[in-house]
Parts: structure tokens; sequence; C-alpha cells
């Protein structure tokens, strides 16, 4: 299998939603869209896995909001994706990123990203520089 990842925000959400554990998230995932200055689509043979996201705090902060949506075929390979996001997320502009998560598998590729979780559902990744 191919993993590649492209730095856009054009891709199909309608049908990344329903193949989601979240298939009421479609409004949500095109605001969170809309709102990231930064979006990359992971792809697995060109059909799109995983959409992952960064809403800035402020316009001049050195911290964001990460999001992400998966679907099943990045539950089938995870760890193929979390070593495209470890080169991310390295190269991102931003010190700590932030977010709450209550999905088990995307709390487990936030742990493998080094995220600590200060409590039940909310994290932080901080990144040395």
């Amino acid at each position: 299998m191919k993993v590649e990842v492209v730095r856009t925000s054009d891709f199909d959400i309608a049908s990344m939603v329903a193949r989601s554990s979240h298939p009421e998230g479609e409004e949500v995932v095109r605001d969170f869209v809309k709102r990231s200055l930064v979006v990359f689509v992971g792809k697995a043979d060109g059909v799109e896995a995983c959409v992952v996201g960064l809403i800035p705090e402020t316009i001049l902060s050195d911290r964001a909001y990460l999001w992400m949506l998966h679907t099943d075929i990045c539950e089938a390979h995870p760890l193929r994706f979390v070593r495209w996001s470890r080169r991310v997320i390295a190269e991102l502009p931003y010190r700590e990123l932030l977010g709450h998560c209550v999905n088990a598998t995307s709390r487990q590729w936030l742990e493998w990203l080094g995220a600590e979780f200060v409590n039940e559902n909310s994290f932080r990744i901080a990144r040395d520089g």
C-alpha cells in the first residue's frame, strides 16, 4: 500500500465523513477546514483515508488546535499513517498543539505522536524550539 500526504483542503468531505466513526460530523469538518491554516489529506493507494488540520489559537500564536478525521483505512493500517503523521508534525510551525479527543483510535494515534493527556480527553503536544 502506498501512503501519501497532500497539503490541500480540496477533498470529498461527505465521502470521508461517511466512512468515519462520526457520520454526523460533516458540518463540523467543513467548519474545521474553513478555519484551518493548514490541512493535510492522507491517501492510501490514491483513496482519501484521513484529514488533519490545524486551527491557530490566534493569528500570531505559536499554539494551534489539532484535529483529525480518519476512516476505516487508517484503522486497518495505523502504523503506516502514524509514520507520515510524525513527519508532518515535525515540520509544523507551532511550538504546541492542543486538542480534545474522545475516540480510542484517535487517542492511540495522539499518544504515538507524543501527546500528553492533561485530563481524560484534553491533550497537548509540546515541541522543542
